[in-house]
């Protein structure tokens, strides 16, 4: 069955995003990192950053992509202890392309 909009909603994208993490996450982190990711991480949605230039060679449009963020939180700021993975997932239905920003830094 077809969906009647063109484009995902955000749990949808982040299924997507998890699923396509899923599929690649040994190839990228550490057997420990993920031990950490399974007990204590969080993913999370936020503004989709210009650096992703760098990596897909265009500034993403926050109307074409979510992002969604995999890190361990800390308590005070940056309130991030550590990041493992930005991930850019298509709000179109008709890609399924996902980008990965590998231990990005944290922005403090």
């Amino acid at each position: 069955m077809s969906h009647q909009y063109a484009h995902r909603t955000f749990e949808e994208a982040k299924e997507l995003a998890r699923l396509a993490f899923k599929s690649v996450a040994t190839e990228h982190l550490t057997k420990a990192e993920l031990e950490e990711i399974s007990s204590h991480a969080l993913l999370t949605g936020g503004t989709v950053g210009p650096d992703w230039e760098q990596i897909i060679g265009f500034v993403p449009d926050d109307q074409q992509f979510y992002e969604l963020q995999i890190y361990m939180p800390a308590d005070e700021k940056p309130y991030i202890e550590k990041s493992y993975v930005r991930i850019l997932s298509p709000r179109d239905r008709a890609t399924e392309k996902v980008h990965f920003m590998w231990r990005p830094p944290i922005c403090t």
